[in-house]
């Protein structure tokens, strides 16, 4: 019963807004890629990136605890910046390492997760042949953005594609990897991160944030 029970709320939920792979994310706000690609000589690119690595997204949404909106800007190769109303730093992300031609950040997102208010972004890492997408999850606290959850939702070799996905659930989510079967996962009371509770198989992931 309780199988049926969760099956039928993940089929309720709704994809977020140019984040397809992520469902349940309420009241989602986002965004993608900003104005036209410039030149490269326009972009102040990170050493052994590629100029889409610089694509800056950014999304106006109130998200922070003080008075009016925040404008959030975030490239693959720098990460998510904050920014209060009065233009002052208010939360940071470090960005990803750079692996080849294709890494860009695609998206943002901001909702809300049964209650936590989430950043979420999807990023594509790899080469001009394969290719890989992933979901990053960051809660919102008081001033700053813990990374909590990140997956690959969708691969790419040459012209084939597969995709996966993310539920949001109470207390947790669970996860299908491409072409693999689904995990569930739950929120660790102690370190708030997402922790698998019933894993499909052993596999590594992108990194919750740069070491770099």
């Amino acid at each position: 019963m309780r199988t049926i029970a969760l099956c039928m709320l993940v089929a309720c939920n709704a994809a977020t807004p140019d984040i397809p792979w992520l469902h349940g994310l309420d009241h989602a706000v986002s965004s993608t890629g900003v104005g036209v690609p410039r030149a490269p000589a326009d972009y102040n690119v990170e050493p052994g990136c590629g100029v889409a690595a610089s694509r800056e997204v950014e999304l106006v949404v109130d998200v922070a605890r003080t008075a009016g909106r925040e404008t959030i800007v975030a490239t693959y190769s720098t990460g998510v910046a904050v920014f209060d109303h009065e233009d002052h730093l208010v939360m940071e992300t470090p960005g990803y390492p750079c692996e080849g031609s294709a890494d860009e950040l695609d998206a943002i997102a901001v909702g809300d997760a049964y209650g936590t208010p989430m950043l979420a972004l999807a990023a594509t890492s790899g080469g001009r042949r394969e290719t890989q997408t992933w979901v990053s999850l960051f809660h919102i606290g008081n001033k700053r953005l813990d990374p909590v959850f990140t997956a690959v939702v969708e691969t790419r070799a040459d012209d084939t594609v597969t995709s996966g996905a993310i539920y949001l659930i109470p207390e947790g989510l669970l996860y299908k990897r491409p072409g693999g079967s689904h995990a569930l996962w739950r929120i660790d009371p102690a370190s708030k991160i997402y922790v698998p509770v019933l894993p499909d198989t052993p596999h590594d992931e992108p990194p919750l944030v740069s070491l770099r």
